[in-house]
């Protein structure tokens, strides 16, 4: 590709471990039968806070609910964010390297609630110039939406943009919108990638 313009970082399993079984742990639930009983319920109602169809205090009404009411509004924020966990190895340090020679955005399926504790609580952050999020662009990856409005708001072109994510569908998705896309592993194999594309 030509010299890239701007690197794109997903954030879930790219920047910060994402735990979604420490939901219906921090609750008391048993993983499996909370899937059963609440999974689907509890897939719909986040996915609609993540694509920006509802507010936080919607979303935490209508999953309080999902939950017949058993937990209190602060239970369930905290069973929330348990699932967000410990920053991904090496990945500090490697974009802290990148950051000086091209800009970075993060590009995320999340919603406010967790955007909103990782910007005070990864410090990775603090290199990133741009934030897509998905509640606030109103479309979730793989949806092409998604991938338009981070290019028209870039004013990049296409093939000078790199994307980086850890699920195979939201970096077929890039690629198809003409970004050079990277499914991410680590960050060792990340980095030995970027070093023939990046002068750093």
């Amino acid at each position: 590709m030509t010299k890239a313009q701007a690197v794109l970082f997903d954030l879930g399993n790219v920047l910060v471990r994402f735990r979604p079984q420490a939901f219906p742990e921090r609750l008391g639930l048993s993983v499996v039968s909370s899937g059963i009983h609440y999974g689907e319920s509890v897939r719909r109602i986040v996915r609609e806070y993540e694509s920006g169809s509802m507010g936080t205090g919607e979303f935490l009404a209508g999953l309080g609910r999902v939950f017949n009411g058993q937990y209190t509004e602060q239970q369930l924020l905290d069973a929330l964010q348990s699932v967000l966990d410990v920053p991904v190895p090496g990945m500090e340090d490697l974009v802290g390297r990148i950051a000086p020679q091209v800009p970075l955005g993060l590009v995320s399926n999340t919603n406010e609630l967790h955007f909103e504790r990782m910007r005070e609580q990864l410090p990775v952050l603090r290199h990133f110039g741009n934030f897509f999020l998905s509640y606030r662009l109103k479309a979730l990856k793989p949806d092409p939406a998604f991938y338009g409005a981070v290019l028209q708001r870039l004013s990049v072109a296409a093939d000078r943009v790199v994307f980086i994510d850890d699920l195979a569908e939201n970096v077929a998705g890039a690629q198809h919108a003409g970004m050079h896309g990277i499914l991410f592993t680590e960050a060792a194999a990340l980095e030995e990638q970027l070093k023939q594309i990046l002068d750093f």
